[in-house]
């Protein structure tokens, strides 16, 4: 390929897509991940977190909770839980906090 009067070569080491060794296969097979696999709305049994809990994931399941509520047309319920969730989330948390206000917001719409 020649780029911008440069001659640019591209080398490939192919031996990376070559099948392995049966003892190098074991070894992968065993590092094989597994999904998790949880119950349907496993999230809706798990309690709002205190407001002193430490990264995002804790109040996912919240989260997940007021999403089913919403899409099921239960706005009311929804705003609610999303309400109780943003008053606890620390305001570092921007990505999900501002994930539960465009919630929020469409559950007013829906609400009228």
């Amino acid at each position: 390929n020649n780029v911008g009067g440069r001659v640019m070569e591209y080398e490939f080491d192919d031996t990376l897509f070559e099948a392995s060794s049966g003892a190098k296969s074991e070894t992968c097979t065993k590092c094989m991940y597994a999904p998790k696999q949880c119950e349907q709305e496993w999230f809706c049994e798990v309690l709002l977190p205190s407001n002193n809990v430490g990264g995002e994931e804790p109040y996912m399941p919240t989260k997940y909770k007021a999403d089913l509520q919403y899409r099921r047309k239960d706005y009311l319920s929804a705003s609610i839980t999303y309400e109780q969730l943003l008053s606890l989330l620390p305001k570092t948390h921007s990505q999900v906090r501002r994930e539960i206000e465009d919630s929020l917001a469409r559950c007013y719409l829906g609400l009228g």
